[in-house]
């Protein structure tokens, strides 16, 4: 199986949906003014679209499928412990624990991406630069400029600039490639993509003020956390192309 194809699919196809993450930055860097509810309800969606991308993509893909039923503990224990957990402890700490762990399952897709890609005979140094480089902007950078990913208090703007560009670049990108390729391994492309933005707009309007109580958005709020940790489970093992039967399992449905 050739992991060193130039195109997973076309350049049209990859450069929308896994190379688009610098273009779209730039037009919400541009457009964002004025434009923040927007912005908000398309973060929502996409967000949870590709939460929920891997977990169906598990479970309707038969040769995965085999790989998490059989591995029922990490695959259906571990994540029912994790909605106990989110529904017991305090904000503060899912909140923490949650973005340490996405920025390690930020820079974990963009080396999984440069691997098939087949970017670099070092697969060592790949790593490093992928999930090194995405903590460092991440995690290090806003240690020594702590506004850089901050949103002010005037509506209709963000601040600063680098940090709309940063951000959108990376969490965009994410988004879409996790939907795009999740949606091919499945081999149902446009039905799947439609069903994961169809549960977006379903959060988006649970989460809207006034339709709920505030206690039951709040619950609704630690369950969502527990989804989402729920789906680093899920992508680390279904995109695990150390594994054989994953390997030729994403393999045959990603270049076909």
């Amino acid at each position: 199986m050739a992991f060193g194809l130039r195109w997973i699919r076309s350049p049209w196809w990859d450069g929308f949906w896994l190379l688009s993450g610098l273009p779209i930055g730039l037009v919400i860097m541009l457009t964002c003014p004025g434009k923040v509810f927007a912005l908000a309800c398309a973060i929502m969606i996409l967000d949870t679209a590709h939460i929920v991308s891997p977990l169906l993509l598990a479970w309707s893909q038969p040769q995965l499928r085999a790989i998490v039923r059989r591995e029922w503990g990490a695959h259906l224990l571990f994540p029912a412990i994790i909605v106990l957990l989110c529904l017991k402890l305090d904000m503060a700490t899912i909140l923490g624990l949650g973005f340490a762990w996405n920025v390690y399952h930020y820079g974990a897709q963009n080396f999984g991406v440069a691997s098939l890609y087949g970017a670099g005979r070092d697969r060592a140094l790949r790593a490093l630069i992928c999930v090194g480089g995405t903590a460092l902007i991440f995690g290090l950078v806003p240690q020594f400029w702590p506004s850089i990913f901050g949103f002010n208090h005037y509506p209709g703007t963000l601040s600063p600039a680098l940090g709309i560009l940063l951000w959108s670049s990376f969490a965009f990108n994410h988004w879409l490639t996790d939907i795009a390729l999740s949606s091919r391994v499945a081999k149902w492309h446009w039905p799947f993509i439609a069903i994961v933005l169809a549960l977006g707009a379903v959060w988006l309007g649970l989460s809207s003020r006034g339709l709920l109580s505030d206690q039951t958005v709040q619950v609704l709020v630690r369950l969502r956390a527990a989804v989402g940790f729920i789906h680093f489970v899920y992508s680390a093992r279904i995109w695990k192309l150390s594994d054989p039967q994953v390997r030729e399992t994403i393999g045959e449905e990603l270049f076909a």
